[in-house]
Formats: C-alpha cells, sequence, structure tokens
C-alpha cells in the first residue's frame, strides 16, 4: 500500500483563508483512490467571530480480520465517506473563553459493518447532526468545559439507525492551575442509549447509556537538566465512581 498526501495553505487577506488538498492512496488488491480535501474560513473583523466550512473524503480498505476473522466476508469491498461541516467561533477579546458550533452530515459509501448475523457486511447510510463546546476560565487558575454532540444516523440499507452511534453524548470538566506547572482536570462524560448486538443475539437492541467520572493530573518540570527540555509526571483514573457501563469496540 503506497500514499502521498499534497496540501496548501492560501491566504486572501487578513482574516480570510482556505486550505486544499488531497491523498492518493494506491492498493495492490483495491486499486488507486483519490480523497481530496478542503476547507475555507472568515474572521468577521475584530469581533472574535469566525466562520469556516469543510469537506473532506475518506477511504479505508477491510481489515484481515474483517475479511478472514471469524465473522469476517472475503466479499467486502473498500468503505468511502464524503464529510460536510460548517460552523462558527467565538472568541473573547481577553480569550478567557471560547464557543464554538458546527453542523455536520457524512454519506458513507459500503460501509463495514458487523450485521448480527454473524458476518460483517457493507452498507451504505448517512449520519448527520450538531455539536457544540465552550471553556471558559473564570479565574486565572480556575475553567471549566462543556461540550454536546447530536448525531441523527440512519443505516439505508436496513432501514435503521447505525449500530454503534449514540444520538447523544457530552462532557462537563473542571479544570484547575493553582500553579505553575501543574494542571489537574475532573471530568463527567455521559452517553446516551444506542443500536446494537450482542455476543448472542440475532437481532439489535438498544444497549444502555452511561456516565462516568474521570481525573487526570499533570506536573511539568521544566529543565530538570541541561540536555532534558522537560519531564512531565502525570496520572489518570478513568471512572473513578466505579460505576458499571460498557463501551463498543471497534
Amino acid at each position: 500500500n503506497r500514499s502521498a498526501y499534497l496540501q496548501e495553505e492560501l491566504r486572501f487577506g487578513k482574516g480570510t483563508g482556505a486550505s486544499l488538498g488531497g491523498r492518493i492512496d494506491g492498493n495492490s488488491a483495491r486499486g488507486t483512490k483519490i480523497s481530496p480535501r478542503a476547507a475555507v474560513f472568515k474572521e468577521l473583523g475584530q469581533s472574535g467571530v469566525k466562520l469556516r466550512a469543510a469537506y473532506g473524503r475518506g477511504f479505508r480498505v477491510p481489515t484481515i480480520f474483517e475479511l478472514h476473522g471469524k465473522y469476517g466476508n472475503p466479499d467486502l469491498v473498500p468503505e468511502w465517506a464524503d464529510s460536510y461541516e460548517a460552523g462558527i467561533d467565538y472568541r473573547t477579546r481577553g480569550g478567557e473563553a471560547v464557543f464554538s458550533g458546527t453542523y455536520f452530515y457524512q454519506n458513507k459509501h459500503n460501509q463495514i459493518s458487523y450485521q448480527g448475523t454473524n458476518r460483517t457486511t457493507n452498507v451504505d447510510a448517512f449520519s448527520r447532526g450538531v455539536e457544540g463546546a465552550a471553556t471558559w476560565w473564570f479565574h486565572p487558575s480556575v475553567g471549566a468545559a462543556i461540550s454536546y454532540t447530536y448525531t441523527n444516523s440512519w443505516d439505508k440499507h436496513n432501514q435503521r439507525e447505525i449500530l454503534g452511534v449514540p444520538s447523544q453524548r457530552g462532557m462537563f470538566s473542571l479544570m484547575v492551575a493553582p500553579v505553575s506547572g501543574f494542571e489537574g482536570q475532573l471530568s463527567w462524560r455521559v452517553e446516551s442509549d444506542q443500536l446494537d448486538y450482542a455476543p448472542t443475539d440475532w437481532s439489535p437492541a438498544k444497549r444502555s447509556g452511561y456516565g462516568v467520572v474521570d481525573i487526570h493530573a499533570r506536573h511539568t518540570i521544566s529543565k530538570p537538566a541541561s540536555e532534558w527540555k522537560e519531564v512531565a509526571l502525570f496520572g489518570k483514573v478513568q471512572n473513578l465512581l466505579n460505576r458499571d457501563y460498557e463501551e463498543r469496540k471497534g
């Protein structure tokens, strides 16, 4: 498998620009595929508002496991998808707060998906939705961040939701940086119910959503020795409250 990638950054005056690029993949078994990408943005003067839009195409060949594994299918073909998004960002003059909103649409062709019939197949599908995020440092050493995504997905072949895609997910984080070189974060992650197969199911059912708490800390020591730039000590605990939940694998 051989690949080549090219990207060009363009500027059309202050606060306006574009990025154009593409990737060529040459696969010995699947031939040559071209994946173009383009993005544009426009800053609205000194208001702190930026408008943006992007388009891209992705391409993936089946893995050996998907072709020849326990539930594999040697007749699988590569999947590819066209993705579109448009959004708006706002940053306050002092930079202590950032807000963003995005609409996205993804048209998926021959998506490789396990369908619960003890075999992996190709299906056509789409997903669309909105996502929002905000970060606010309301004190030099204390901040908060919140994000939310709503997704409407549809499997055109089976006339149902795409398996393993929750309609809603979000996260709220409290961030602290009490002294130079130390930062910590406490996060609450939530995810709604989603359609999926259990290992012994022959038809899909709703897998319960969940909410878990994670904690992360990092301490950076600047130039502990002349030949080192820095040393960082970090730690993370996932599911701090030891809640029972299940995440989809793959």
